[in-house]
């Protein structure tokens, strides 16, 4: 079974280097990058072939995510997303706004712990493939380098990187649901305002 360890990953780039990177990088891109950045601070690997590897990985990733929300828009919209409010009859709503404010969400979803169900969603909402593409570059891109880089000044510690990461998901997580909260009582206040507010 491949291990995805903190440890387990230096031993799979310190024993193949970047032959590992790409495949690794669509299932774990954070980590990797960090752990490729300590072995470019030990000059064993190229800092622009490693970051263009794992650009390639995380375009990989985030297009199997985009095809799936695609694949689901296939016919009735299934009954699993009603729990979240998109039902057969308000779908057109959904895609309507996400396609309204998509290098909005794109974006925001690259820095979140929920971004793979952003990633679903552009697909679902049928959202540009070339655009999609594009945006995911974008928010990547400077991801990609801060990691790197983390990795290249700070690997000696590598060890400690796995509660990092926990507290970074905790962290992206709880600013995702405050942002949601936010978002669903900014709009029920409009709601319950919509008159005064239409006065003003």
């Amino acid at each position: 079974m491949l291990d995805l360890s903190t440890s387990g990953i230096l031993e799979l780039l310190t024993q193949y280097g970047y032959a590992i990177i790409f495949p690794i990088s669509i299932l774990e891109g954070p980590m990797v990058a960090t752990l490729a950045g300590f072995l470019v601070s030990l000059g064993r690997l190229d800092p622009i072939l490693v970051f263009l590897l794992l650009l390639l990985g995380d375009m990989i990733g985030d297009t199997l995510y985009y095809c799936l929300g695609y694949f689901f828009r296939r016919g009735k919209v299934p009954k699993w997303l009603g729990y979240i409010g998109i039902k057969d009859h308000n779908v057109h709503i959904f895609e309507h706004y996400f396609q309204k404010h998509d290098w909005k969400i794109i974006l925001l979803g690259k820095t979140q712990a929920v971004g793979v169900v952003i990633l679903f969603s552009a697909g679902f909402a049928r959202m540009s493939y070339k655009k999609f593409m594009a945006y995911n570059v974008l928010g990547s891109t400077p991801k990609i380098i801060l990691f790197e880089g983390i990795g290249f000044y700070f690997g000696e510690s590598y060890k400690q990187l796995d509660s990092y990461f926990n507290y970074a998901a905790i962290a992206s997580m709880a600013l995702a649901l405050a942002l949601l909260g936010g978002y669903f009582l900014f709009k029920r206040y409009l709601k319950t305002h919509y008159e005064e507010l239409k006065v003003e």
